[in-house]
């Protein structure tokens, strides 16, 4: 993967889909390959909630470049955007493709063009359109062979990072913890709970207060520290946020990524992610996958050290999805989304604390 970050920073410019032609292309890319834009057009794509997506339909001189990409930008919602400041998401997204995408052995989009404006909070990115694989459904959850595969990946990821104080001094990690294992965000989830209770009472299911009574409980404590040592997280790692091909996971949407514990990314994505299907989840099943995958890879991992953590941070996905809910404006399908998230991570909870 090759980024190619000199002098991109006034570059990112704060504007829009409509901005986007075949010069502002051309202005973008021809580091990235030796030939020209001829033509360009964007289609909006109603994908994510965090920023603004389109896909790029290109016509090139020689026809060297790939016929399409995926374009990102800074949110149009001021709420949004003011949200992306506070957890400085674009900043985090850009300075992962830029750092750290090309040294992991993980199956990410390839990145033509990366810029993070801190004045203005702006950013873009251009990505390879992944055309031959399949959107994860936050909605209708993951599969079995789905989890397994993206368990994988997980392993991947968390192996080749384990311990590695050198991305801990990267500048987009310093200073900040992912949502999932940050103390402050399970108070601001708590904070806000109640509102998110009142608005999606309709499609909360019956486990909701008792999860949020936990929270509170262990609130003061929450993101103590691991026993697993601190990796690379995802911070996100969620069917939505995933690709699949047979047998293979591919990971999108960077944009919560942080240095934390290992396990906080497995328990969340069992937490918020797993189909319903009507039977109890089998954590040792999946948790066995997850550490057999880190031992091929070379670490090392205590299995019981593992089911602490494990236990430990499951309530990421109730204070993502109370968190998540209100940093972004209203819409159904968001709405829909944080209540599957929230109902499924308050029953992974409750059935954590009968085990």
């Amino acid at each position: 993967m090759i980024c190619d970050w000199s002098a991109m920073e006034s570059t990112a410019s704060k504007s829009g889909l409509h901005d986007v032609t075949a010069r502002w292309c051309q202005a973008r890319l021809q580091a990235r390959f030796d030939d020209v834009v001829l033509t360009a057009t964007v289609t909006p794509l109603q994908t994510g909630r965090f920023g603004t997506t389109g896909r790029l339909n290109l016509t090139w001189a020689r026809g060297d470049g790939p016929p399409s990409m995926i374009v990102k930008m800074a949110s149009a919602s001021p709420r949004t955007m003011r949200a992306a400041r506070l957890f400085r998401t674009y900043e985090v997204e850009a300075g992962f493709y830029r750092d750290v995408a090309g040294r992991v052995d993980v199956s990410v989009a390839d990145c033509y063009f990366a810029a993070y404006e801190p004045e203005t909070g702006s950013y873009c990115l251009l990505l390879e359109d992944i055309t031959d694989a399949s959107h994860g459904d936050q909605l209708a959850g993951s599969s079995e062979e789905h989890a397994l595969a993206a368990l994988t990946q997980l392993a991947s990821l968390h192996a080749n990072t384990l311990g590695d104080d050198a991305i801990c001094q990267l500048p987009w990690v310093r200073g900040r913890s992912p949502v999932i294992t940050s103390r402050e965000a399970a108070a601001m989830a708590l904070r806000w709970s109640r509102h998110f209770v009142a608005r999606l009472s309709g499609s909360l299911c019956g486990d909701i207060p008792r999860a949020l009574d936990l929270l509170s409980a262990v609130a003061p404590s929450y993101g103590g520290e691991s026993q697993t040592g601190l990796a690379l997280l995802h911070g996100d790692f969620r069917s939505d946020n995933l690709m699949f091909r047979p047998g293979q996971a591919l990971i999108l949407d960077w944009q919560t990524a942080g240095v934390g514990a290992a396990l906080a990314d497995v328990t969340y994505f069992i937490g918020t992610s797993l189909a319903d299907t009507g039977k109890p989840v089998s954590h040792d099943q999946y948790l066995s996958h997850y550490v057999g995958e880190l031992r091929a890879r070379g670490a090392e991992l205590d299995s019981g050290e593992c089911w602490r953590d494990y236990r430990a941070y499951a309530f990421g996905g109730l204070i993502m999805a109370i968190v998540g809910w209100v940093m972004v404006d209203r819409a159904p399908r968001s709405d829909a989304m944080f209540a599957a998230m929230a109902n499924r991570a308050a029953s992974h909870v409750l059935g954590l604390c009968r085990e």
